[in-house]
């Protein structure tokens, strides 16, 4: 079985590479680039940028600082994809790859420079312009890309100043192009615990939307009482509500199964959907400490265990889990 997954030879989190890899520790491939930018968010602290990386048939399709997106196979060099106008450190970059490999749509949201004197939070007096600034655009595999929508935010419109009003990239399914609305560009008090789409949950709604590839234009797809964190290929997803109880549900909302806590035994934000649905990843806290155990829920109402020092990542397969470990060997 072989996977690919992104690097950080600098910085934690600051993707600068990324490898095509075994299970067994082989590397087949691998290439390097320049980290996409971490906008400075104001009050909102450390940035939330979107997926740099996807997996599309056999090639993993990656973003870099300069705008541009590129494929890697199991051999072979890089090729390039697409470009898209990435000019400024206070941008942020989503894209989606149609899963033919043909279309690449991407979204550029601008954040204005960092507050002066003051001013502490988004919306208050900056050095400059203080709108925000959102684009779609599209491209086809190889050419040119072209702009399909512009809007201009005024600051002092925001209800949420940890969250835009715009749809940013998180894949593409079956449906088409799909993320969250509003979507979460700063870290705020939900994020050391969540797992999964966690812009979504910072953004404070849940709602998954679609992206028209051809105009750019959204479409809500989900309701927003149900917080969406993991989104399949064929359009199913997970989503948590207020009492922390997961639904697994088909694209147009209509839910597969659910599962809910136990006494003393409820969960953290978010989690994975294995790939035929029937199983979730998760993790259950401690009731003595702040740590949590990693735990797979199923839709026979199963719990099973997988134990601390692990946090989940996601599937490789309807049996196999994705995880880091702070454990040292």
């Amino acid at each position: 079985m072989r996977f690919a997954a992104l690097t950080a030879t600098q910085t934690p989190g600051a993707w600068d590479g990324v490898v095509v890899a075994g299970l067994d520790g082989t590397i087949y491939n691998q290439a390097s680039f320049k980290p996409l930018p971490s906008p400075d968010s104001g009050c909102g602290g450390t940035a939330l940028l979107p997926p740099s990386a996807y997996i599309v048939q056999d090639r993993v399709y990656f973003a870099d600082g300069t705008g541009t997106i590129r494929s890697l196979g199991i051999s072979g060099s890089p090729t390039t994809v697409a470009q898209f106008p990435l000019i400024s450190t206070q941008q942020l970059l989503s894209f989606a790859v149609s899963p033919d490999g043909k279309q690449v749509l991407a979204t550029i949201a601008t954040l204005p420079a960092g507050p002066t004197g003051a001013a502490t939070c988004r919306g208050e007096a900056t050095s400059g312009d203080s709108n925000y600034y959102y684009d779609v655009f599209s491209a086809t595999s190889g050419g040119s890309s072209t702009s399909l929508s512009h809007q201009t935010i005024p600051a002092n419109s925001l209800a949420n100043h940890l969250a835009l009003p715009v749809v940013e990239l998180d894949g593409w399914s079956a449906r088409g192009p799909f993320g969250s609305k509003p979507s979460g560009f700063a870290a705020g008090p939900w994020i050391p615990s969540c797992i999964g789409l966690c812009r979504w949950a910072d953004a404070g709604n849940g709602g998954l939307w679609l992206l028209d590839p051809d105009t750019g234009a959204p479409l809500r797809v989900a309701d927003a009482d149900c917080r969406t964190y993991d989104v399949l290929a064929a359009g199913d997803y997970l989503c948590q509500d207020n009492n922390e109880r997961f639904y697994v549900k088909q694209v147009n909302g209509t839910w597969r199964w659910t599962i809910g806590c136990t006494v003393g035994a409820c969960f953290v934000n978010g989690g994975f959907l294995a790939p035929d649905t029937n199983q979730m990843l998760t993790q259950q806290p401690h009731n003595t400490d702040p740590g949590a155990t990693t735990i797979v829920l199923g839709q026979d109402q199963s719990r099973v265990l997988i134990g601390g020092q692990f946090k989940p990542d996601g599937w490789f397969d309807n049996t196999t889990v994705a995880g880091d470990t702070d454990l040292r060997l």
